[in-house]
C-alpha cells in the first residue's frame, strides 16, 4: 500500500482550518488590546508627568517673582478681553481665576496641564506690613487678610498661611464656577490641589527664607528712636 500518495493527498478539514484561524484573531486581538492599553497608560503617564513638571516650574516663577516684587500677583480672567488676557486683574484684587502668565514673563501653554486646560489659580489677599525696606521683607512680613484654607493645615496667619494654590483638574475643562474662597477644595481621582505656605514658597521654590523676618519689630521701628538698621536679609 502506498502511503506516501495518501499523505500527499490529505487534506485537513475545514472546521480544523476555521479553528486556527479563530485563535489567530483571538491572538491578535488580544495582542491590540494589550497595546492600546499599554499606549494609553503611557499617554496618561506622560500628562501627569507633564502637569507636575508645569507646576514645579510655576511655584518657581511664582517664588521668583514674589523676590522680585515683595507680592504674588492676583489671578488673571480667563473670559478677559485679548488686550488684558493673561494679566492679573490687579484693580479688582482677583483672587481666583487662571495663572497671570504674562504677568510673570511666560508663554501661555506653561498655564496649562498636560491635557491642555488652564490650571485654577488662587491666591491669597494680603495687606503690607509697615517699615519694609526690601521686596522679601515685604513678602515675608505681609499679614494675611483673606488666608486660603484647606483642612490638612492648620491656621496660623500670624506665623505662615497658605498662600497660593494650583488646581489641576485632569482631563475636564475648568469649571465655570468658582470655589467658594478662602477654602480650597479636596483632591480627588479627577482633581489635583496643589497648595503652599508663604515661607514654603521661598524655601523650596526661591532658594530662599523668610525666617530673618519672622521676630518681632524693635521698639525704635515703632516710636521711630534711633536703633537697629532693617534691611534686606536680616
Amino acid at each position: 500500500m502506498d502511503t506516501s500518495q495518501n499523505h500527499k493527498n490529505w487534506k485537513p478539514p475545514n472546521g480544523f482550518i476555521l479553528l486556527e484561524v479563530v485563535i489567530a484573531l483571538f491572538i491578535m486581538g488580544l495582542t491590540f488590546q494589550g497595546g492600546l492599553l499599554f499606549m494609553t497608560h503611557m499617554n496618561q503617564h506622560k500628562k501627569r508627568m507633564e502637569t507636575e513638571t508645569k507646576q514645579d516650574m510655576l511655584l518657581r516663577t511664582l517664588a521668583a517673582h514674589a523676590l522680585i516684587h515683595g507680592r504674588l500677583p492676583w489671578a488673571a480672567h480667563k473670559e478677559a478681553s485679548p488686550e488684558i488676557f493673561g494679566y492679573e486683574d490687579k484693580p479688582h484684587a482677583c483672587q481666583e481665576g487662571i495663572v497671570p502668565f504674562k504677568t510673570l514673563g511666560i508663554a501661555e501653554h506653561y498655564a496649562k496641564d498636560g491635557y491642555g486646560h488652564y490650571f485654577t489659580y488662587i491666591v491669597a489677599k494680603t495687606h503690607p506690613a509697615p517699615l519694609t525696606v526690601s521686596p522679601m521683607e515685604n513678602y515675608c512680613r505681609a499679614q494675611a487678610e483673606i488666608p486660603l484654607v484647606h483642612k490638612d493645615y492648620p491656621m496660623a496667619p500670624h506665623d505662615d498661611f497658605i498662600v497660593v494654590a494650583l488646581i489641576h483638574h485632569g482631563s475636564k475643562e475648568q469649571p465655570q464656577e468658582a470655589y467658594l474662597l478662602p477654602h480650597l477644595p479636596e483632591s480627588n481621582p479627577d482633581r489635583t490641589v496643589i497648595w503652599v505656605t508663604r515661607n514654603t514658597l521661598l524655601t523650596l521654590y526661591g532658594q530662599a527664607s523668610c525666617a530673618p523676618f519672622h521676630q518681632p519689630l524693635p521698639a525704635s521701628a515703632v516710636d521711630g528712636t534711633p536703633g537697629i538698621a532693617r534691611g534686606y536679609g536680616r
